[in-house]
C-alpha cells in the first residue's frame, strides 16, 4: 500500500514540473491531491481489514470444553449419593407394619366354660381340658367373623368340637369357631370381613355338648410363636363375660 501511494505522489510531482500552473493553482491542486491520497489510503486500509476479518471467519474456532469439576463439589455429590444409597438400604430393611387386630364378639352371650376350666365327666370320674371358651348361644344363632381374614380350614367330622371354621388373620393369629351347623356360609380359601356371617350355632360337638349340657358356640384361638401356632386364651381378644 505504501508503494502505491509513493507512485501516485511521484506522478503528481512530475505533473507539476512539466505544467505551467500558477503557484495558487498548484496549492489548490496539492490540497486536493492530498485529500485524494488520504481517501485512497483509507479505502485500501479498510479493504485490508475486511479481508483479515473474512480470513478469521473462515478459520474454525476450536475451544476445548473443560469437564473438570471442583473437588469440593465432586466430594459433595459423592457424599449425597452415598447417603441416598444408605437411606434406601435402611428403608428396604424396615419391617412392613400390619394393621392392629380389633375383634368383635361373634355372638352375644355369657361364658359357660372358661379357658382354664376343666369339665367334669358325667360319672364324675375324670375331668378334661378342652381348651378355648364356650359361650351360651341358642341353636340357629348367626355366628360372625370376629375379624377380617381368610378361611384356612373347614372341619366337618370332629367328634369333640363338631363342625368348625378356622380363620387366619394378620399378625399370625387364628380363630376356630366350633359346634357350628353343617350348613356353612363360607368355604376354605374365602376372604371374610369383620362381622361377616360364616354360619350358625349347631349341635355337632357331641363330646363337648354332652359335658356342657347346653346350647353354645365354642371358640379357640392361636398365635404364631417360633414358627408354630400355640393355643391362647380367647379372652385376650374377645370381651365375653361370665
Amino acid at each position: 500500500m505504501k508503494q502505491k501511494i509513493k507512485e501516485i505522489t511521484n506522478k503528481i510531482k512530475g505533473f507539476f514540473r512539466n505544467s505551467s500552473i500558477s503557484k495558487k493553482e498548484g496549492l489548490y491542486i496539492a490540497i486536493f491531491t492530498g485529500i485524494c491520497v488520504i481517501l485512497i489510503s483509507g479505502i485500501v486500509a479498510l479493504k485490508g481489514v475486511n479481508a483479515d476479518k473474512g480470513n478469521e471467519a473462515k478459520e474454525p474456532v476450536e475451544k476445548e470444553v473443560s469437564l473438570d469439576v471442583p473437588n469440593d463439589i465432586a466430594n459433595s455429590q459423592a457424599m449425597e449419593n452415598s447417603e441416598r444409597v444408605e437411606k434406601e438400604k435402611a428403608d428396604s430393611t424396615k419391617p412392613v407394619s400390619t394393621p392392629k387386630l380389633s375383634f368383635i364378639n361373634p355372638v352375644e352371650g355369657k361364658i359357660v366354660k372358661g379357658y382354664d376350666d376343666a369339665i367334669i365327666s358325667g360319672d364324675k370320674m375324670r375331668s378334661e381340658m378342652y381348651g378355648g371358651i364356650s359361650v351360651a348361644a341358642k341353636i340357629g344363632t348367626e355366628v360372625k367373623a370376629g375379624e377380617a381374614g381368610v378361611v384356612d380350614e373347614v372341619k366337618n367330622n370332629d367328634v369333640m368340637f363338631g363342625t368348625t371354621v378356622v380363620i387366619k388373620h394378620t399378625n399370625g393369629v387364628k380363630t376356630e369357631y366350633c359346634n357350628l351347623d353343617t350348613n356353612l356360609k363360607v368355604k376354605k380359601g374365602d376372604n371374610v370381613t369383620k362381622g361377616q356371617v360364616i354360619g350358625k350355632v349347631g349341635k355337632t360337638a357331641q363330646s363337648l355338648g354332652a359335658s356342657l349340657k347346653c346350647e353354645f358356640l365354642h371358640i379357640r384361638m392361636y398365635e404364631l410363636k417360633d414358627k408354630e401356632y400355640k393355643e391362647i386364651d380367647p379372652g385376650k381378644y374377645f370381651s365375653f363375660k361370665k
